[in-house]
């Protein structure tokens, strides 16, 4: 029920909270967020330590907080989405577009999105996959932050199995 909850208020804070856009170096986070996961499965032992790899990404304008919400979501999405026994595979890569924007990629190795539900588990309180933890807001809670942040959102299949999270966000110095 804890868990419901906090989603639901991060879920009411990606609408209605007030955007403080600062420049924020998203391979630094994202360094932040894999290591608290990792650091969260060794005091647990309960499965094997994530593969991660992470590229150099590129510095974006955008709300702190929210953007480590999505990071965090994301991340933890792939880390957890792994079959049992198997340990995680991710790999977050980003370019800049050319156009003001960034293109961010997570990629796992997991257990995928069913056929049909890539765009459906976006929508709040929708679970694609039964076995796993959730409340069915997470990816919602990231189309909000993502959306609120002018940018864009997908789900697709990894070619080398598992799912790829795509996302949009302005970069920190405008159009190159």
């Amino acid at each position: 029920m804890g868990h419901l909850i906090d989603d639901l208020l991060t879920y009411a804070t990606a609408r209605d909270a007030t955007l403080v856009p600062v420049q924020v170096d998203l391979t630094a986070l994202a360094d932040q967020i894999v290591e608290e996961h990792r650091s969260a499965i060794r005091s647990t032992a309960s499965a094997s330590e994530p593969q991660v790899y992470i590229g150099p990404l590129p510095t974006v304008e955008a709300d702190l907080s929210m953007i480590r919400q999505l990071l965090t979501n994301l991340i933890g999405n792939a880390i957890k989405y792994t079959p049992p026994g198997h340990a995680a595979h991710v790999d977050i890569t980003g370019t800049r577009t050319g156009d003001g924007r960034v293109c961010v990629e997570i990629a796992d190795r997991g257990i995928g999105i069913p056929p049909g539900e890539h765009q459906a588990i976006f929508a709040g309180f929708h679970r694609a996959a039964t076995g796993y933890t959730g409340t069915g807001l997470g990816l919602a809670i990231c189309q909000r932050i993502v959306e609120r942040h002018g940018g864009t959102i997908t789900a697709t299949d990894n070619p080398g199995g598992g799912a790829r999270f795509t996302f949009t966000l302005p970069t920190a110095d405008g159009p190159s």
